[in-house]
């Protein structure tokens, strides 16, 4: 059975650069995750579910 990789948590950083680029391809390229994760992560802000960074 595999073992999974540990997973990285979501940085305020991590979510202003997402914010910023607005693109869950380009984010994912920049931030070194995949496209998925990036555009899971953009619909939890928008909608609420995870709070907005501080600036």
């Amino acid at each position: 059975m595999k073992i999974a990789p540990p997973r990285r948590r979501w940085t305020p950083t991590d979510d202003r650069e997402l914010l910023r680029l607005d693109d869950p391809a380009a984010a994912a390229v920049a931030l070194d995750r995949t496209q998925q994760s990036c555009s899971m992560r953009l619909w939890r802000l928008r909608t609420g579910q995870v709070a907005m960074p501080a600036n």
